[in-house]
């Protein structure tokens, strides 16, 4: 029994030492060790599998670990490093000994935090040469860089207005002189909150674009976080007011026509109507810059669709928008084979503001008329996907900014809004219920 006993205690340990080792990492497992099979130079050189590795483990000697076929091929290799050093360490005698002490205080006060060249780099970014190039040329130069690139006027502008803003202050300093501190102080007390985030990304992509050609060794901005900064929900126009702005363009339009009527005034190139403009971002969600962009021939009432080339996209991809019933029936009175559909930029400005002054509405909040129709589209047929697709949008967007804001009555209402009757008369039919 005893012996029974005693043999099977040793089977049991045999059988866990093997799982014991066989559950160690490989690093803990049993290595062959690296002989040391000859010296060179000063340096040890140690067998590895088939061949020969060297090792530099000197401070302040950086060189990865080497590996050689052959004994000579390593010892070849040790004779060149000790070479190296030797040709390093005899390049200090090329100072003279005043150089040298100074260099050793310079060591001395960086107390080990930085070399001496990243000491050297950082002053001359403090003290530029005299013909350095100042923030303003570097903005010139981005523009340029920019409209070279074909990008569209609207980001030109915008762009160029923040820049602007940012050179007023820093415009003479060296482009190299600035300093992540100097952008964010700058962001921060120069700019309300909700800015922040735009004009980081515009100075971003400007120092980039020095970084890029070599005009500045590192970019100022990509040290600064952005903000996180909270998204109100975007403003819309609910169905009444949307009705009331609508009707007074209309008005507006015909009130014009007929004064050139009676002027008897037959322009070369006739004044666009401000209506069908305001109804393609009032029931297409078009935004109004592509609007400015389109033309009729885009436009195809007959099957109730409209044609966004990639031209004229923000994001410069094709779609199809398909047109809502009141919004044909919007069109219909001013269609066109061919021609601009917007009114200029001037006459926008002034159109909008005639026609707050006759609806009784106080202001024009940015895209509102596209607020306003993702808003009750969205209400009305609860499809992230396709409200996405016709915006030129993410569905992640339009559920973030425009879900939940409208009842499904308000949403049938809202494409309800009909064009003025003969005699501009206001017409709202009502919605199903």
């Amino acid at each position: 029994m005893c012996l029974h006993f005693v043999c099977n205690l040793t089977r049991y340990a045999r059988i866990f030492l093997t799982m014991q080792n066989q559950s160690m990492p490989k690093r803990q497992r049993a290595r062959k060790k690296k002989t040391v099979v000859a010296r060179e130079a000063g340096f040890s050189i140690r067998t590895f599998r088939d061949g020969f590795i060297v090792q530099v483990r000197r401070k302040g000697f950086k060189e990865k670990p080497r590996t050689f076929a052959t004994l000579e091929a390593a010892r070849l290799y040790c004779q060149q490093l000790a070479a190296n050093q030797t040709n390093e360490g005899l390049a200090g005698f090329d100072l003279d000994a005043e150089q040298r002490l100074d260099a050793r205080k310079a060591i001395a006060a960086l107390g080990g935090r930085a070399n001496l060249f990243a000491a050297a780099q950082a002053w001359l970014r403090l003290n530029p040469a005299a013909d350095a190039l100042t923030v303003a040329q570097l903005f010139e130069q981005h523009l340029d860089d920019l409209q070279k690139r074909n990008r569209r006027p609207d980001t030109l502008r915008e762009r160029n207005q923040r820049l602007n803003r940012f050179a007023v202050d820093y415009g003479n300093h060296a482009a190299t002189a600035i300093m992540p501190r100097d952008v964010e102080q700058w962001l921060t007390l120069r700019l309300p909150e909700k800015s922040f985030n735009p004009f980081r990304v515009s100075l971003s992509a400007a120092f980039s674009f020095a970084l890029k050609n070599g005009i500045v060794p590192v970019n100022p901005v990509a040290a600064i976080a952005p903000k996180t900064v909270e998204h109100g929900e975007p403003v819309f126009w609910p169905v009444e007011t949307v009705a009331k702005i609508m009707h007074a363009a209309a008005d507006l339009d015909a009130k014009r026509a007929a004064m050139r009527a009676a002027l008897e005034e037959t322009p070369a190139q006739p004044w666009p109507p401000l209506t069908p403009y305001l109804a393609l971002s009032a029931f297409a969600g078009l935004r109004p810059d592509e609007s400015r962009r389109l033309d009729w021939s885009n436009l195809n009432l007959d099957e109730a669709l409209i044609r966004i080339p990639a031209a004229a996209s923000k994001v410069r991809r094709a779609r199809l928008v398909p047109m809502p019933e009141n919004l044909v029936r919007w069109l219909l009175p001013y269609r066109k084979t061919t021609g601009a559909i917007s009114p200029s930029a001037i006459t926008i400005k002034r159109g909008r503001k005639s026609v707050l002054k006759a609806a009784g509405v106080k202001d024009w909040p940015q895209d509102v008329l596209r607020h306003s129709f993702a808003t009750h589209w969205m209400a009305a047929h609860a499809h992230e996907g396709k409200l996405a697709e016709m915006m030129g949008n993410s569905p992640a967007m339009i559920q973030r900014h425009y879900k939940g804001l409208a009842t499904a009555k308000e949403g049938a209402k809202y494409f309800k809004i009909e064009p003025p009757a003969a005699g501009n008369v206001i017409q709202l039919r009502q919605a199903v219920a």
